[in-house]
């Protein structure tokens, strides 16, 4: 999330975690269930994200009108959208992926 240049709160919310400590400092947890879920979707994101753009984190605040962001950027897709939005992020760049690499071929 650091790299992503993310707020701590947002970070807590794209991985269903408890909230700020009541002086605003991050708290300490482990990862459970649905938590371990999105990590390891978020990592994935971040792979490819920066195989493709150089840097995740520009193009993940980087408006998009591409299907499913409609104008979003793909990290308020995912913040609004939760887990599904996560998924949504890690489809369009597997997609957009494997067209590149289809290009290379043809």
């Amino acid at each position: 999330m650091d790299r992503w240049h993310v707020p701590d709160e947002a970070a807590l919310r794209l991985i269903a975690g408890p909230p700020l400590t009541s002086k605003g400092k991050r708290p300490r947890f482990r990862l459970t269930g649905e938590q371990v879920e999105r990590f390891a979707l978020l990592s994935e994101i971040d792979r490819h994200a920066a195989d493709m753009f150089g840097e995740a984190g520009i193009w993940l605040t980087r408006s998009n009108r591409a299907p499913p962001f409609s104008g979003r950027t793909p990290l308020e897709h995912m913040l609004h959208n939760g887990r599904a939005g996560i998924a949504d992020v890690l489809r369009f760049l597997e997609l957009q992926s494997f067209r590149k690499s289809l290009e290379r071929i043809g």
